[in-house]
């Protein structure tokens, strides 16, 4: 992979901005009335929901626990998935998908699609990992999204991740590259780049938000 497509952009939103994001999810403020204003969070449990055909293509190199995925019906049939041990769980907040699920706090993200100058977007989605101990956990390698025949990703699609605050945790792609985890930064990059995150041991959490979306490649975010 090019280690070009990766590309870095630090002090991303005013103080404002970012704190506004950084309050709604991570360090609520209580009004008068004792009300908080809160993004509610959603248990998942598995970081990569990718999908393995079981004569298909693997798309990480890493060998964690195969675990079939039994729902019965016929579009999970001789399917798998990876589970990578006890600390493979994470909880999400939907903000935006691109059949209509709306998050009452998508307004949040107002800041952010001004800079990125998304055409049209496919998901948004806030991840938030908690402490899992002294010994980091590594999700698998992926593509945020994947054609169920071929498995690859989609390169005309954009990639974005937010990260809201700053912890010891890191997105890794693979070809080495790591983006640590600073709060206020954005890392854009291909679609069909494979990363994984890697969970921070020494913070309570680590929030950062995905944006999987489509704009003109040659758009300078900067300016």
């Amino acid at each position: 992979m090019d280690k070009s497509k990766i590309e870095v952009f630090d002090n991303f939103l005013s103080k404002e901005d970012h704190g506004e994001i950084y309050t709604k999810m991570i360090d609520p403020v209580h009004n008068e009335d004792g009300s908080v204003q809160r993004i509610p969070w959603e248990y998942c449990n598995r970081k990569v929901s990718t999908f393995f055909d079981i004569n298909g293509g693997v798309v990480s190199s890493d060998k964690p626990t195969v675990i079939p995925y039994n729902y019965g019906d016929n579009d999970h049939k001789n399917k798998l998935r990876y589970d990578t041990g006890l600390n493979d769980h994470m909880f999400v907040h939907m903000l935006y998908t691109y059949d209509g699920r709306l998050s009452p706090f998508l307004s949040l993200m107002n800041p952010i699609m001004a800079k990125i100058k998304a055409l049209a977007v496919h998901r948004i989605k806030a991840n938030l990992e908690l402490y899992g101990g002294k010994v980091s956990h590594k999700s698998g390698f992926h593509v945020d999204w994947s054609n169920t025949k071929t498995k690859k990703g989609c390169e005309h699609m954009q990639v974005g991740i937010y990260y809201v605050n700053t912890n010891n945790g890191y997105t890794e792609f693979k070809d080495g590259t790591k983006v640590e985890s600073v709060a206020n930064r954005f890392v854009r990059f291909d679609g069909v780049t494979l990363h994984r995150g890697v969970s921070q041991t020494d913070t309570k959490e680590r929030v950062v938000i995905n944006f999987n979306y489509f704009g003109d490649k040659s758009y300078d975010i900067n300016n």
